[in-house]
């Protein structure tokens, strides 16, 4: 969690957090919902995206969900 705080300390502007995680992932899904929650405190937006049968790393359509993000 040093990272989400370094980003909070240092990053605070114009952008948005965006999440995508797989629901196997032992590690970055159980730390999620803090670090949205820590971000949300600091008036940083924070979406995720859950890829329940997914572990750590990219999902299928992740071209797509990047071009989705990025229209926003």
């Amino acid at each position: 969690m040093d990272y989400t705080k370094k980003l909070i300390e240092n990053g605070k502007g114009d952008f948005k957090i965006y999440m995508i995680i797989g629901g196997k992932d032992r590690y970055f899904f159980k730390n999620a919902n803090s670090v949205k929650e820590m971000l949300a405190e600091n008036n940083i937006p924070c979406a995720i995206k859950i890829y329940p049968d997914m572990g750590h790393t990219f999902p299928d359509d992740f071209d797509e969900v990047l071009l989705d993000i990025l229209n926003e």
